[in-house]
């Protein structure tokens, strides 16, 4: 995720991409193994979105990804 984007726009994102690779929501008509990619997807986009969907839960992991984030903030 883009270190600046914001919850309401990566709540969009998320509702977007969560409906598309729901489970429920796959072709009956599909190879076993797309399937089961989507429901990986799916797991990993929900993730995601435990962890992005809270401004502080995402400052950290912002943090962790982009280490020079925390000198400058910490005046390093």
């Amino acid at each position: 995720a883009d270190s600046s984007a914001n919850v309401s726009d990566l709540k969009q994102k998320y509702q977007k991409l969560i409906l598309m690779y729901h489970p429920d929501k796959q072709s009956t008509d599909v190879p076993a193994g797309t399937v089961e990619k989507c429901i990986q997807k799916f797991i990993e986009i929900d993730q995601a979105w435990k962890i992005l969907g809270n401004e502080e839960t995402k400052k950290e992991y912002d943090l962790q990804r982009f280490p020079i984030m925390k000198k400058i903030r910490c005046g390093y």
